[in-house]
């Protein structure tokens, strides 16, 4: 973890150093769907969604470095946790909501420069998490006699969640209209580390963005 976190804070402090001897290309605006992607015997995929502000900075007329802020919203269902040696979990449907910072590089490619090709790496600060399910505990030999206690009941809590580090890639599509740029770019976000301590979960998604360029 704390490799992965000196490797995301030394990319952001050499793209900020860049971007001072760059020109400023101009901003965007984007809105998106999220989409996790898990694909073993205990999740479901859900979908979330995203918005966000991006500055590009032109170093040349194919590549930009680009920074900005984001929000992201992601969801899960897991059919089944292990909690302890006592409880377990099922049927738990995991919401996050995230503040995203990300730095990359953009690259465009043709003779019109209308394919956008883009990759970099990002910080997940989380700001809010819930969780809601079934959660069965047994406890032995509460009464001395050998007998089981417990039971299962529906809960709803707040989960804790660690920031996540990650890297992104995705390949877009420009349309020049006007004054600004329409550009689809689907992109995924691939998070390195466990986003809870107890439990299994990644946060890794696939974004479709709908995205603005103002020139």
């Amino acid at each position: 973890m704390k490799r992965v976190a000196f490797v995301c804070l030394l990319l952001i402090n050499v793209a900020i150093s860049a971007q001072k001897k760059s020109i400023l290309e101009g901003a965007e605006v984007f809105v998106s769907v999220n989409r996790t992607t898990f694909f073993d015997d205990k999740t479901e995929n859900r979908t979330g969604f995203g918005a966000g502000i991006k500055f590009l900075y032109n170093s040349d007329k194919r590549f930009s470095l680009l920074t900005g802020f984001e929000y992201n919203h992601t969801r899960q269902y897991k059919y089944e946790l292990f909690e302890d040696r006592w409880c377990s979990s099922s049927d738990w449907e995991i919401s996050v909501h995230l503040f995203s910072i990300p730095v990359g590089v953009r690259y465009r490619v043709g003779s019109m420069r209308r394919i956008i090709v883009e990759g970099g790496v990002f910080a997940d600060v989380p700001y809010k998490s819930t969780r809601e399910g079934e959660r069965c505990c047994y406890y032995p030999d509460l009464d001395n006699l050998g007998n089981m206690a417990g039971g299962c009941s529906q809960v709803t809590e707040s989960g804790i969640i660690f920031p996540g580090f990650g890297s992104y890639f995705g390949v877009g599509y420009r349309i020049p209209i006007s004054k600004v740029d329409l550009i689809i770019k689907p992109d995924y976000k691939f998070v390195f580390n466990r986003i809870n301590s107890q439990d299994d979960i990644y946060n890794r998604y696939l974004r479709f963005n709908f995205i603005l360029k103002f020139k």
